[in-house]
């Protein structure tokens, strides 16, 4: 039997606060018979004006019941996985869409990769604009560069419009800093993503999370996880949003999928 994820979760949520169904039912004045509200919590999927009641009576957020309730409706994965998004397949979240978002353009992305240590002086902005504006003096001593060298990277970063100058004058950044998708962007996220790895092993083991999963799979499987992938990005982005405090720290979430290629190295 294949489960249903949005009677999963009014299952979930109802045995968190009702000893059982016909509690439930009975004090919530639910406006279906009882024989079909069982039913839904034995995973048929209910329709559209009592998936709303439920989800109204049950607290749950509202944006990923209805989601599920869509992709139950699927009669095969790769339909389900196109409903993991809040519009057609988007590939920023809403904040990233904002103008707090910075999208990297072709001009500016050759001078990433001559110099990957401007992309780290961008994350490293684009992190601290939240709590504190970065001088040159705090760039130089977090990069261990001298502050005349920082300040020429500084500059050139703002000829290429990749830092502005506040009303003081000093460098500040977009909140998001954002690679395209698109084939002549991939040498610089490939880059960022060796970056990143890289730093994985320096990082505190406390905050250290790795997994993977290998398994056989259609090349046409690619599309789901990806469509998962983004969409996980953009909760993460979101949670940020709710956690912008002087207490959060910069962490890189990372996730790839590629063909396994056996060897020994």
């Amino acid at each position: 039997m294949i489960i249903q994820e949005f009677c999963e979760m009014v299952k979930s949520s109802r045995a968190k606060n009702y000893d059982n169904a016909k509690m439930f039912w009975r004090e919530k004045s639910i406006s279906c018979t009882y024989a079909y509200y069982s039913k839904v919590e034995k995973n048929t999927v209910p329709e559209i004006s009592i998936a709303l009641e439920l989800i109204d009576k049950l607290g749950l957020n509202r944006r990923k019941a209805l989601y599920a309730w869509v992709r139950d409706q699927m009669p095969n994965n790769e339909l389900k996985a196109e409903f993991s998004e809040i519009d057609d397949r988007p590939r920023f979240s809403a904040e990233q869409r904002s103008d707090q978002s910075c999208v990297v353009n072709r001009m500016q992305t050759k001078l990433l990769i001559k110099n990957p240590v401007y992309w780290e002086i961008l994350l490293y902005f684009s992190t601290a604009t939240s709590k504190f504006v970065p001088t040159v003096a705090t760039v130089s001593k977090e990069f261990n560069m001298t502050q005349s060298q920082t300040k020429k990277m500084l500059e050139e970063l703002y000829d290429y419009a990749l830092l502005d100058k506040n009303s003081d004058g000093q460098y500040e950044s977009k909140k998001w800093m954002f690679i395209p998708y698109e084939d002549e962007f991939k040498p610089l996220r490939d880059l960022n993503f060796r970056r990143a790895v890289g730093q994985f092993a320096k990082a505190d083991p406390d905050y250290q999370f790795r997994t993977t999963i290998t398994c056989c799979l259609l090349p046409r499987h690619q599309r789901i996880i990806e469509s998962k992938f983004i969409s996980l990005s953009n909760e993460l982005i979101d949670l940020a949003q709710t956690e912008d405090t002087k207490d959060t720290i910069p962490f890189t979430v990372g996730i790839y999928s590629s063909p396994r290629i056996f060897g020994n190295d």
